[in-house]
């Protein structure tokens, strides 16, 4: 005996101020046998545009971003199945399209204590709203932070340096559009200006000056600290020495250009390239759930924290305050 019943949910839907109009509706089909019980579920997004766009521009402004958005809330990669464009008159289209990620076999469904975030936790039209804001902040990092959740490199090494490149890039598209922490980091640059002036020769002086120009006021033990401080009870659930952490990163980012410096093996490396994704994705979490209390337990609780977690704690211990481990002041 075979059964089958489909489900969908009621659609939602969010404006956005440049005229978009983004809906949401879940589809789910129960498959049941003798044997057997599956479930299968995809998201169908209809965006109405105010005005005439190409598909290169349709793709790139508002598909890529929504597709981003359900792989982020998921905690998983999603694939885009179909493209359809529909014309005013009614006309339906199907297009090829840039497809960023491909699903390969049967995914399991993700399950409501799977998913990072959920709309119960925030309304559809603030999240989708604070999604594309947040994209007008920083969309080259949030693009290298998504090519590590859809493709990530073969090699442990450039999924470290990617991961650092995505960490340094949030930090800064967060700290520009803060004008307290915009105007902290220019007092903080003066503020060793001032310290050095007069005790440096002139080139040693503008060589220092130039670093920091270039750096924004900010090295990456900088920008790692901040955002695993802005990441509160999480990234202390998930790192509990954000301090040595920071350090440790650090130094073996600079240790790619320098070898000899490296103090994590093979396996730490690997841990330690997910750690900088992991605490990217709570500073991503915490733009868009305006509870913060709701955004950490989320976090929390998400079984991708809790095995990371597990792996930081086995393999290594100093981040978490415990015995002997690779660590440093880079």
């Amino acid at each position: 005996i075979r059964s089958e019943a489909r489900y969908k949910q009621e659609e939602i839907t969010a404006h956005l101020a440049n005229g978009f109009e983004i809906s949401l509706q879940t589809r789910m089909t129960r498959s049941m046998g003798a044997r057997y019980l599956k479930v299968d579920s995809d998201c169908v997004v209809s965006i109405h545009l105010p005005s005439p766009l190409s598909l290169d521009e349709i793709g790139s402004e508002v598909v890529t971003k929504c597709q981003n958005l359900i792989s982020f809330c998921c905690d998983a990669p999603s694939a885009l199945l179909k493209f359809t464009v529909v014309s005013d008159g009614g006309v339906a289209l199907e297009v090829g399209s840039q497809l960023v990620y491909v699903r390969r076999g049967n995914t399991p469904t993700r399950i409501d204590s799977q998913m990072l975030l959920r709309t119960d936790a925030v309304d559809f039209q603030t999240l989708v709203s604070s999604w594309f804001d947040l994209y007008e902040k920083g969309d080259r990092p949030l693009n290298t932070y998504f090519g590590l959740v859809y493709s990530p490199p073969t090699y442990t090494e450039l999924r470290f340096i990617s991961s650092a490149i995505a960490a340094e890039g949030i930090h800064s598209a967060l700290v520009q559009s803060d004008p307290d922490a915009k105007r902290a980091a220019k007092l903080r640059k003066q503020s060793i200006m001032d310290s050095i002036s007069g005790k440096l020769a002139e080139a040693d002086f503008r060589w220092v000056e130039s670093l920091l120009k270039n750096a924004g006021g900010f090295s990456l033990k900088m920008r790692l600290r901040e955002l695993w401080k802005w990441g509160g009870e999480g990234a202390i659930s998930l790192i509990p020495e954000g301090e040595t952490w920071a350090s440790s990163v650090t130094r073996e980012r600079n240790g790619l250009s320098h070898p000899g410096s490296q103090r994590l093996d093979a396996l730490q490396l690997y841990i330690a390239q997910l750690s900088v994704r992991r605490v990217v994705a709570l500073n991503i979490l915490l733009q868009l759930c305006p509870d913060a209390n709701i955004a950490s337990q989320r976090f929390r609780s998400s079984p991708e924290t809790v095995h990371l977690a597990n792996q930081i704690r086995e393999h290594i211990p100093l981040w978490c305050g415990e015995d002997s481990s690779p660590t440093g002041n880079s």
